[in-house]
Parts: C-alpha cells; structure tokens; sequence
C-alpha cells in the first residue's frame, strides 16, 4: 500500500492489522509472521467486545484476525458484528482449537479465510488475498453506488421530461422539476431563477427542499452582483452560459445563505444555465449532500436537464419533438436498468435492442460486435427487428462494407463518432444504403459507435421512418446510451477479467498443492492439465515434454475437449520443430511465453493446426518448461475467448509453468537421490556378502539377488569369463525375464 507524503514521494502505507486475541504470545506471532514476510503492519490487539466495537470504529483495520474462543467473546461473535457493521472488512479467523471442518464452517459463515495456528505459513498470503479482495470489492461498491448516483439523475431527467410533455404552464413545471429533483432525486434543495430580458432582475420561480426560501428574494437579485458570495455558481452560469459547480464547500468559506445552506446539510453545489433563442434567461440551482458531487457525467446529465426545460420554454411548436426526446430518454432510462439488472454481455445487448425498439419506436435495431483483431470479423449480436432481412444477411453486407471501407458502420468505427443520414433518399455512394431499408420504408439511420480503449469494438444502429430525426440532442441522448451501454460492458469486462483472473489464481494454487502431493512426474503432468482444464475453463490443455536430446516430443497428458488425437499432436507439433515454426517450437526456442490472441488473425510462422479452427478455439498461450537453462517442455492453454492472455494472465501462467519446472527439477533430483542411495544399499550389502560367502559360485548368486531386490533391476547377471578369454559361463542370474547374454562370441544361459 503506497502514498503520497508533502513532497509528493512515495510513502508506504501500513497494513492496520486488528487481532482478536487474548494470547499476547499468539499475536505477536502472527505478527512477526506478516512482518517476516516483508508486510509492514500497524496493530491493535483486542480481547473483549466492547474493545473489539471501538477499535472497528476509532482503528478502522484493513484485515481482523481474529481467534475463535475467548473466555468472554467468541468469533462468531466478532463474525456477526463485522457482517453487519463493517462488511468490506475481511475477517479471516486463525485458531488452534478449532477443527478445519469447524473453519470451514466459519468461512462459509461469513468470514474471508482461516488460518491454523499449527500453519501459519499461510497467514501472510491469506491476508494479501484478503486485502485484495476487500479492493475489489470497494470498487464495485463504488462503481455500484456511482452507477446508482447517475441512474438518480436520469430517473430526475426522465420524470422532468414527462413533466414536460404534461405540463403547459411554465410555473408549474418548474415546481414540479424542482419537486422531482428533490423527491427522486433526493437533492436536499433545487431552485430555478429566471429573468424576463437580459436587463432586468432575477426572481425565484420555484424553489424545493430546505425551507430557506424567505432569503431566496434577496438571494436571487444578488446575482447580478459578480462578487457577491451568495450568487455562488448561478452566477457564473449566467454569466458564462455554461454551467457552475462548487464541490468543496466548507464550514469557514460559507456566510450569508451559503452558510444557511452548509447547515442544512448542503457539500455541493451547481447552477445550469436555462438558454431560450441563444440567451441566458435563468438557471437550475441543484444542491447535494455529498462534496465532489458533480463530475462530468453528473455536470452533462444536469446540463441536459437543464437544456430540456429551457427547451420547454422555446417553444410549444416543439411538442412533438419533446415526446420524441422523452422517448428516447424512456430507452435510456431502461437501458440503464438493463446495465444495472444484466451480467452478461449478450443479454444485454439482446435486451438493449428491444427497448430501444419498443420504447423508441425505432424500424429496426442493430447492435453489432468486432471481435478479435481485425475490424472485419464483425457479428450482428442480436437484431430486434421489424425487418425483411435476416441477421445472416446483415451480418455479411456488414462484414463486406467494412472490408470496402463503406457504408454508415465502417464510417462509424473509423471517425469514432455518430454517423447519421437523416435522408435515406439522398444516401452517396460511400454511405451506401442496402436496398431493403428503401422497401422498408427507412427514413433516417443513426449508428452510434462503441468505444473502448480508443478503439471502435462496436456500433448500434437505429432506423427510423422519420426524415431528419437525428438532431444534435437525439444524437447526443443516442451518443449517451452507447457511452453508457460501453461504459456498462467494461465494467462486465472487468468482472469477467477479475473472475477470469480468480480462477487462473485458483489454478496456481490447487497446482501448487498438487506438486506438494505429487511424487511422479508423469501423473503430475496429468494433475496439472486436469486442474487447468476444469477450474479455469479452457478448451484444451497440453502438456507437451521434449525427449531423446532435442530429437522427440511426447506428449505426456492432455486432457483436451479436442477433435484431433494425442498421436495428431506429437506429430504435428514434431514437424513444426523440425522446421522451427509453430508456437511450441518458438517458446521452447526463445525460453518465453507465446501467445496468439486471435487465431484467425495467426500468420504462417505461427502455423495455427486446422483442428483449433474446428475446436472454436480463439486464442493459444504456449508457456515453456525450462530446466538448466534450456527449454525441455510446455504447457499449452487453449480458449475459445479472443485477446484472452493479457499480461495478467501471461504473468499467472508464466509462474504456474515456473513453478512445475521447478517441481519436475526437485523431482528429478529426488529420483537421483534414492536411486544412489539404493546403489550404495546394494554395495553395503555386497561387501557384507563377500566377507560372509566363502564360495564363489554363491557369492556371484548373492550379489546378483541384493542387486536385482535393493536396487530395483529388471534383470541381474552375473558371467565369468575363462582364462583363455574364449569361454564363459552365467554364475548368476536374477530376474522374471528369460534373458540371453552373448560373450566373447559364445551364446550362454
């Protein structure tokens, strides 16, 4: 955990550990545990609970580690308290009374891990992985809570829209804004000021929330005086047309009915100007509870709030314009419930279409995916649509203006802007509109891309029967439902990358208890292609061993979901070492890992086997087995999710392959050993023989059956040559095998 002291270096923050524990020997054992492995730790030790309540609240911990008895608390005690009080704390229990089957009971109770006293070589480690997943879960909540803020606003936008749409006189519907703002919104004050030209004064129209309003006359006409403290931000959106936030406001800057207002509860606060015809004639005050209330997409939704109701006010004409608008901010409004409600991709996007299609009123539409590396692989996710042509058709005139580089889609993804043609009649060439959207009566298309990292992985496409709909506010609503719907699929992609990056930890771990287990190289071989394959989920695993000096590949398990059969893989991959290509023989040659994200993107070198295409295969990681220096093996992951292996995922697999190496080398030097260790049992024993065996003949026998029993031999013979070195006789043997021994050209059994 890093900081940042006065002079802006780097600082390390210390873990604040809190211990549970009434054995002052105990704690300070797990203490130097976490110290020794190079934590630095800030501790308080309690015992009791009204000790254990306090420091929860006056220590704030990162971690408890907590005992499970006590003489007067107890664990599920301190358990419970932190379940419902303080739940991103993990508490991770470490008991020496307590069984494992009791821990695990614990565990499943609520707590994060647990720790034997009898083991605490794993407390360092649980408590990192605690931490770290205390992380995790604060951003989510963070995430969750920011998601839940903004989906507020939009409830406030929407039902401020609807008002609109109610409401003909202008009073009323800024009351009822403000009413909205402060009952769903739960701002804890809106106003709205307005002014009749830009030389008169302003009044207060309507005001909600904090009942302040015998100062809201006198507040009001302080804004047309720049300096005066009280005008705050309506002031500086009035003055500028643009809007005003104040995030940090104190006790000891607040005076007048700023001072009122930081009483009342109020940390922020923002003014959007009201613009009718190009003129600044008011603005909406909106005050919150929360300092750093307002960042950007807070300041953009109350910007189109604003915007809305000065619309409102432009002109009744616009009527039918405003129900087209609310219903776009009725699919947005869904849309982001959809975000909320959904956790997986396709069905989001699935359900994304038939909102926008239902509520929108749109003809047809599009949501459309790139996958992999190049920008023509595209696949039409869902289509919810009223049209003729089926998504296949779609999906291949889609796939087919992209490569050309035309049409509205390719336009989109290239500009990473919004493409529109608000008249299908006047399409150019390089637009190129298909001739079914002419027999389907399209008007107006708009296509919306979807960006993520500075690149276009998508669009969603809206047809429309209506001529000139796309105007700079649909295409700013539309623009914010793709920036939400690719705002929502990153936060998707992080889960899944964090779960992603669970399971693969998952694997590292259960692997390396697997090589604690393990006593054969072979069958740990098999072990770790098992774990790999069943709890990180890839396709195929391959365990792949080089033998014979370079000369043979076996492969030693693999336990593949895969068409193609072991002896297919030993060959193809013997071929490719022979011609040094393919990503077996890369790795293994260059001693690192290698990795194709997309398998249809793979050029020659990499010689992707026809087999992967038929397995659905997407992306290959290769992880090399490296002893003494020099590549004598590798472990092969295939997946069927494109751009899998980021350098997450390379570095967790890089130290699963790393570790194994490290357990065949330990192996290998065990193996090496006993197999001495048995020689030297077979000469100890031989020499015992040859001071007790007064016979030759018996002696040859004894050594042959001491070799053959303590140093494990198939086969042990023993033969005497004659004097002449023409002659020899077998004057031992043993062994079950029938065994032929030639000497000085004569055949004896």
């Amino acid at each position: 955990m890093t900081s940042k002291d006065a002079h802006g270096k780097g600082t390390i923050t210390p873990i604040k550990v809190l211990l549970v524990e009434d054995n002052p020997l105990d704690a300070e054992l797990e203490l130097e545990v976490l110290r020794s492995a190079g934590l630095l730790v800030e501790e308080r030790v309690v015992w009791t609970e009204p000790a254990y309540r306090a420091a929860l609240g006056e220590f704030d911990p990162d971690v408890i580690l907590c005992d499970f008895v006590f003489p007067d608390f107890d664990g599920e005690t301190a358990l419970r308290i932190q379940k419902a009080e303080y739940p991103i704390i993990p508490l991770i229990f470490v008991s020496g009374t307590l069984s494992e089957e009791h821990l695990v009971v614990a565990v499943q109770n609520g707590a994060v891990d647990y720790v034997q006293k009898s083991n605490t070589v794993r407390l360092a480690g649980a408590v990192l992985r605690a931490l770290e997943r205390a992380e995790q879960r604060r951003l989510l909540l963070q995430a969750e809570t920011r998601l839940a803020r903004l989906g507020a606003i939009r409830d406030v936008m929407s039902a401020i829209d609807h008002a609109i749409v109610r409401h003909r006189d202008r009073r009323v519907l800024f009351s009822d804004a403000c009413r909205i703002a402060t009952e769903i919104g739960k701002f804890p004050l809106a106003s709205i000021v307005t002014r009749k030209s830009a030389t008169s004064k302003f009044r207060t129209e309507a005001w909600a929330g904090l009942p302040l309003t015998p100062v809201a006359g006198g507040w009001a006409e302080s804004i047309g005086a720049e300096n005066d403290p009280d005008a705050g931000p309506i002031a500086s959106a009035v003055r500028t047309g643009a809007p005003s936030v104040v995030n940090d406001l104190t006790e000891d800057s607040a005076a007048g009915l700023t001072r009122a207002l930081w009483d009342g509860g109020v940390r922020s606060m923002g003014g959007f100007p009201l613009i009718v015809s190009g003129e600044v004639i008011g603005a909406m005050f909106i005050a919150a509870s929360v300092a750093g209330f307002f960042n950007v997409e807070e300041i953009a939704l109350m910007t189109d709030v604003a915007s809305n109701l000065s619309f409102a006010l432009d002109s009744i004409e616009g009527q039918s314009r405003v129900v087209r608008l609310s219903r776009v901010r009725d699919v947005l409004s869904a849309v982001n419930e959809a975000i909320v409600r959904e956790t997986d991709s396709d069905r989001l996007y699935h359900e994304v279409s038939r909102i926008a299609l239902e509520l929108g009123g749109y003809l047809n539409v599009f949501v459309v995916l790139v996958e992999g590396e190049r920008q023509d692989d595209v696949r039409v996710i869902r289509a919810s649509a009223n049209s003729t042509v089926e998504v296949p058709e779609a999906d291949l005139s889609i796939k087919d203006n992209l490569r050309s580089r035309k049409g509205l889609v390719a336009q989109a993804l290239e500009a990473l802007e919004p493409i529109v043609l608000n008249d299908v009649l006047q399409a150019s060439t390089s637009q190129f509109v298909h001739p079914r959207l002419l027999r389907e009566g399209v008007g107006s298309i708009g296509v919306f891309p979807l960006i993520r990292g500075g690149r276009g992985v998508g669009a969603i496409s809206f047809d429309t029967a209506e001529a000139g709909y796309f105007d700079a506010e649909e295409i700013a609503l539309l623009s914010n439902l793709a920036n939400n719907l690719t705002y929502a699929l990153d936060h998707l992609a992080r889960q899944h990358h964090v779960a992603r990056l669970s399971r693969i930890r998952d694997v590292l771990s259960a692997v390396n208890e697997a090589i604690v287990r393990e006593t054969d190289g072979d069958r740990l071989y098999y072990e770790v292609s098992r774990i790999a394959l069943q709890v990180a989920g890839y396709l195929n695993v391959f365990a792949i061993v080089i033998e014979n000096d370079g000369q043979d590949v076996r492969v030693i398990h693999t336990t593949a979901n895969s068409t193609a059969e072991v002896s297919e893989a030993e060959l193809s991959i013997k071929e490719n070492m022979k011609i040094g290509r393919g990503l077996f023989a890369t790795a293994v040659r260059d001693l690192k890992p290698v990795v194709i994200n997309d398998v249809l993107g793979a050029g020659p070198s990499q010689y992707v086997h026809s087999r992967l295409l038929r397995d659905g295969v997407r992306a290959i990681g290769v992880f090399p087995l490296i002893r003494d220096g020099r590549g004598v093996g590798a472990m092969t992951f295939d997946t069927a999710e494109a751009g899998y292996f980021d350098d997450e995922e390379v570095a967790l697999l890089s130290n699963l392959t790393n570790n194994l190496s490290f357990a065949l080398e330990n192996l290998a030097r065990q193996r090496s050993i006993v197999r001495l260790s048995r020689i030297r049992d077979v000469l100890s024993a031989v020499n015992e023989a040859i001071v007790r065996e007064t016979d030759s003949d018996r002696l040859y026998r004894e050594v042959s059956r001491i070799a053959l029993e303590i140093a494990g031999y198939l086969n042990v013979i023993a033969v005497a040559v004659g004097a002449d070195h023409r002659t020899a006789r077998v004057v031992g043997v043993a062994g079950t095998m029938a065994v032929q021994v030639t000497v000085l050209g004569q055949r004896v059994f």
